[in-house]
């Protein structure tokens, strides 16, 4: 309680997040009860409630009070949620009713691929069938075709184009990353398939400050290309100093996240504390007068803010900008604030105008990290002290790894399903690293303008950041460098945080009653999971997934699946869909099976599947008569499974496969995959 009386902001921040929580999470449509008019009732309310439990002890008074907060932050919540949601909107766009639509580029790539560009837009106006022009909002993606040129345009630019969007279609397997619903939340829910050629008409004059910006980043960008000879090197230093993550290859990338650094790419506290140390040098005899003290706490909230608004205000960066912008007011009234209020009015003020960042990973990682420094490396950093300031230095960016790494690991689980092994080790080597090539990045940065400048940065900048991707590919590849397909369900990311929460709390405060409450979230997590062992090993379930090609049709049965593959296997498809499938209903990673023994793949007859063998190659091994997939005790040979002729049939699979009857096919024309139990 002690904590909570010195966090206020912490305390109206909880009934906050509680109210965005129905229409982000559950989706639902709460935007009739959004009445403005209420909010300003509630706030009456609280005033009122404040005013007569100021001078009294009254505990009916203080309970008053207590309950109106609650109601008017969770109320504002939903209305912020609601408010900020276009498809609530009277001028939301219509597809069926316009003929031409205005669309306003918002972001679009560095560089534009062999096939397509995809660049995300919002639509402004839309030219009716009727020819009247009306005003339009939504959010929109466009495919354009790059086959016959690049049109050369700038972000804020107004695109007038013939109507080809149409509405997101909705994830179909319920498994994995859900892209539209993700967009969704970001306001953008259609798409459109264009040509450079569609394009009636360009509006260049109507750029805002934001957009302005953007495009400086661009030409920094731009500027500094040519000047790496290695592509890896330039797309490493483009996520680090500037937040364009666009040009990182999937081999750089899984290099970063396997040796537990990708942090360093996410443009966050690391940067904005140099930049924050580097203007407090710059500005060190300003603030000596009194007069221009002033002045340098608004050019260094100024240039921080500049700079999150060029790398994109990410919500890491934001939650940065705004802590330490918080940190320099502090400067200017000689006041010392409250670590923890000053984050909890970061996250207040950043999802008050976009409530959709509570969802997003950035900000819930970024949020526990700094967490967890705060809790965990101030006890782990004095349990020993060196005799000299290097060790002691070292030890300290050991202790940060560890807090940090403590608090969101099983969040990374959850999302990600994999562990760094040697993330202290790429920890104490990358980060120097990493903050010389960030400084050196931000001199390069301001100079973009001059060729010459230019080109000796970027000779510097090609060998240190080749430097520091070599440093992070030599740990990725260590043997065991990280350990896969770990899986996490939402409820078990609840009570390891509450694990976590009760040590830290029992260290901090030695109090033994917290070691209760360690014994209950095991004896939680440990009844889970045998729940989900006993769920998982219940009957067997037949899968099948939707795609546009292929066949993937998944046998889950004792913990272990079977997944039959027909047609040209798909890696996105069963990176981001088949893997966390498997992750979710087993702990156990599934096998992909596309021939037989006599390499003789089954086949597709009519609406049938055929396979000419039992015997089944499964990754190079046979398996043995006794294992034999789907096989039941007298060794009967499933001959075929079937499918709807029509593409927007799916199957049915009903029965026992354990069984001597054949399972019965049954055909639906319901959409997406179905999934049927067999008793």
């Amino acid at each position: 309680m002690q904590f909570l009386k010195k966090t206020p902001i912490l305390r109206i921040l909880i009934p906050y997040f509680l109210g965005i929580v129905p229409g982000l999470f559950l989706d639902l449509n709460l935007s009739e009860f959004s009445n403005q008019y209420l909010i300003y009732f509630l706030g009456f309310a609280v005033f009122i409630s404040a005013v007569f439990q100021l001078n009294t002890n009254n505990k009916s008074y203080h309970l008053t009070f207590g309950l109106v907060t609650f109601l008017f932050f969770f109320y504002l919540g939903l209305f912020r949620w609601n408010y900020t949601r276009m498809e609530y909107k009277i001028s939301f766009f219509n597809p069926s009713k316009a003929e031409f639509v205005g669309v306003k580029i918002i972001q679009k790539p560095l560089t534009f691929g062999s096939k397509s560009a995809k660049i995300f837009g919002e639509i402004v106006s839309v030219k009716t069938k009727d020819g009247n022009y009306e005003e339009a909002v939504g959010g929109c993606l466009m495919y354009f075709n790059t086959s016959k040129g690049v049109l050369n345009f700038k972000v804020g630019d107004i695109f007038l184009l013939p109507n080809k969007l149409n509405q997101i279609p909705p994830k179909i397997n319920p498994w994995g990353f859900d892209y539209p619903k993700f967009l969704k939340r970001q306001n953008i829910y259609f798409q459109g398939f264009y040509s450079f050629h569609d394009v009636i008409e360009i509006n260049d004059k109507h750029h805002s400050l934001f957009d302005f910006i953007k495009n400086i980043r661009e030409n920094i960008l731009k500027a500094y290309q040519g000047q790496f000879t290695n592509p890896n090197s330039f797309a490493v230093f483009a996520a680090l100093v500037l937040g364009n993550k666009e040009n990182l290859d999937e081999d750089i990338s899984n290099n970063y996240v396997n040796a537990g650094t990708m942090h360093v790419l996410a443009v966050s506290g690391l940067h904005v504390g140099i930049l924050y140390f580097l203007l407090g040098f710059i500005f060190k005899n300003l603030k000596k007068n009194k007069g221009l003290k002033f002045l340098s706490t608004l050019l260094q909230i100024g240039i921080i803010w500049f700079y999150a608004a060029i790398t994109g205000l990410s919500p890491s960066i934001m939650r940065a900008a705004t802590m330490f912008s918080f940190l320099i007011i502090g400067d200017q009234l000689n006041r010392t604030s409250n670590i923890y209020n000053t984050l909890a009015i970061s996250a207040f003020v950043l999802t008050f105008f976009q409530p959709e960042l509570f969802a997003s990973i950035g900000f819930q990682l970024s949020y526990l990290a700094v967490i967890g420094i705060l809790l965990i490396y101030p006890p782990l950093y004095r349990i020993y002290t060196f005799k000299y300031q290097v060790s002691n230095y070292i030890w300290g960016l050991v202790c940060v790894s560890i807090a940090a790494q403590f608090a969101v690991l099983p969040l990374s689980i959850y999302y990600f399903n994999q562990m760094p092994t040697y993330f202290l080790l790429a920890n104490i080597f990358v980060i120097p690293i990493a903050t010389v090539n960030l400084v050196l990045g931000f001199l390069a940065s301001t100079f973009f303008w001059l060729v010459s400048i230019t080109k000796l940065f970027g000779v510097i900048l090609n060998t240190g950041f080749w430097i520091q991707n070599l440093v992070v590919s030599t740990i990725s590849e260590l043997p065991f460098s990280y350990f896969s397909d770990l899986t996490i369900n939402n409820h078990q990311v609840f009570l390891v945080y509450g694990l976590i929460a009760s040590i830290i709390l029992l260290l901090l405060q030695e109090n033994k009653s917290w070691l209760r409450g360690v014994f209950v979230f095991v004896g939680l997590i440990i009844l889970g999971n045998v729940y989900s062992i006993w769920k998982n090993n219940s009957g067997s379930k037949t899968t099948v997934f939707h795609h546009k090609k292929t066949i993937y049709i998944n046998h889950w049965v004792d913990e272990s699946h079977f997944t039959f593959c027909y047609g040209n296997r798909d890696p996105f498809f069963e990176k981001f869909e088949l893997e966390p499938f498997w992750s979710e209903t087993s702990s156990n990673k599934g096998i992909i099976i596309t021939n037989d023994t006599l390499n003789a793949k089954f086949f597709r007859s009519g609406n049938k599947l055929y396979f000419p063998n039992l015997k089944l190659n499964i990754e190079g091994d046979s398996l043995e008569d006794e294992n034999d997939l789907y096989i039941s005790n007298n060794k009967r040979q499933i001959e075929s499974l079937n499918f709807g002729q029509k593409s927007q049939e799916k199957v049915l699979i009903v029965g026992d496969f354990n069984s001597t009857k054949f399972p019965e096919i049954i055909s639906t024309k319901q959409s997406g995959p179905i999934i049927i139990t067999s008793n």
